[in-house]
């Protein structure tokens, strides 16, 4: 009996092993083919990089990362250096610059310490029962 039960046991645990292989493997070549095919381009980006003599036009674009598929032909509209125009493009992945905008400290900093101020509730009940709350059945009657 003892050896019926450790030899369920250890077929149990090499099933088991082989199903895990075999979705890793299928996990693994799911990764390799999506990065064989390259990462999705949605919200790649470009800033303008200005020339050493740039134009106004380039002013209100320098240290802006713009959307690849919004971005603006170089030249600018507007420059007077349309020949000599020194400005190049600056490629990035993300069009946000990775910033981490969350506040560490959560929202104990704003003095609620996760209080909300008031009760806001209306009081009304929507669903609109008509039974009453358990605590209200009284059993003496």
């Amino acid at each position: 009996m003892l050896l019926f039960v450790l030899t369920c046991v250890l077929l149990a645990f090499l099933l088991g092993s082989l199903a895990w292989y075999k979705q890793r493997s299928a996990r693994l070549e799911r990764i390799a083919v999506a990065a064989a095919a390259g990462r999705r381009k949605d919200f790649q980006a470009i800033e303008i990089k200005p020339g050493a003599d740039y134009c106004a036009a380039v002013k209100e674009h320098c240290d802006k990362r713009i959307l690849l598929e919004s971005s603006p032909r170089l030249p600018l509209e507007g420059c007077d250096r349309v020949g000599e125009c020194e400005c190049t493009y600056i490629n990035h992945n993300d069009r946000r610059n990775h910033e981490n905008r969350r506040n560490p400290y959560g929202s104990l900093s704003q003095g609620s310490f996760g209080l909300h101020d008031a009760n806001k509730r209306s009081g009304f009940d929507r669903r609109g029962s008509s039974e009453p709350e358990p605590n209200e059945i009284d059993f003496n009657e």
